[in-house]
Formats: structure tokens, sequence, C-alpha cells
């Protein structure tokens, strides 16, 4: 009775850090492709209605990681501070070019702003293409051989 119960501990452990490891790589791509809408999002808004970055980091509505990075960012450019967004979920190089776009987008005048805002599209369409393919190749082969683990360790176990 106690291998049993052993062994379903083990598989529902496994299981979870499988899970878990999944939903690491959704979330980082998640908050690429909402980082994505959210530079076609400034551009809309500095094209026609000419909105200050600050109030355009406040209004995005977007997932609370990027909401929460997105704030501090917000805090930043209003003391004058130069922006460091750090974070768990993307690579430094997302952050390093949130940084560059967010700095870059402070300091350009009007006609410097279009040449910054198509270079950033650029940089988060490679990005959220490279953290797509990370998700399948990486999140959901854990999630399977995690689950596999689990299996084989049932197997051992009873």
């Amino acid at each position: 009775m106690l291998k049993v119960v052993l062994a379903a501990v083990l598989l529902v452990l496994c299981a979870y850090i499988g899970f878990a490891v999944e939903r690491f790589y959704k979330t980082r791509l998640k908050m690429l492709e909402e980082y994505s809408e959210f530079v076609r999002y400034v551009k809309r808004e500095t094209e026609f209605l000419k909105t200050d970055l600050v109030a355009l980091l406040t209004s995005f509505e977007c997932c609370n990681e990027l909401r929460e990075t997105f704030g501090s960012a917000a805090a930043l450019i209003k003391e004058g501070k130069p922006v460091e967004i750090t974070g768990k979920y993307l690579k430094d190089k997302a952050y390093a070019e949130m940084r560059a776009f967010l700095a870059a987008m402070s300091e350009a005048d009007y006609y410097g702003k279009n040449a910054v805002l198509g270079h950033a599209e650029e940089v988060a369409a490679e990005l959220t293409a490279e953290a797509g393919k990370e998700k399948i190749q990486k999140g959901e082969l854990i999630r399977k051989l995690m689950i596999l683990l689990g299996v084989g360790l049932v197997v051992l176990t009873i």
C-alpha cells in the first residue's frame, strides 16, 4: 500500500514539474506577444495622438508580469532616470531590447520615432518567433518527458 502511495506522489510531482516548466515558456511567449502588440500600440498612438510614453506605459492593458515591468519603467521615466527592466520570464536579450526601445522612444523626436518603431517591430517579431519555437521544443517536450519519467518511476516503484 505504501508503494502505491509513493508511486502516485512521484507521478504527480513529476507531472507538476513538467506542467510548471511548460507554463514558464507559455508565459514567456505571452509576454513577448503582448510586447509586440505594445510596440504596435505605441506606433498608432504616437502617430496620430502624440501621446507621451509614460501615459502609454500606464494605459496599455496586458498580463500582470508585463504590467509590472511597464509600471516600473514608467516610474523611472517620470523621474528622469535611465530605464532598468529586469524579470524572471524573459531572456536578458529581450529585456535589453525593451530597455533600448523605451530609452530611444523617450529621447527621440517625432521623425526619429518612426525608425525606432520600425526596428522595435522587427525585433519583437524575432523574439516572439524564437519564444514560440522554444515553447514547442523545450516546454512541451519537458512536460512530456517529465510525465514519462513519472510513469517510469511508478513502474520501478511497484
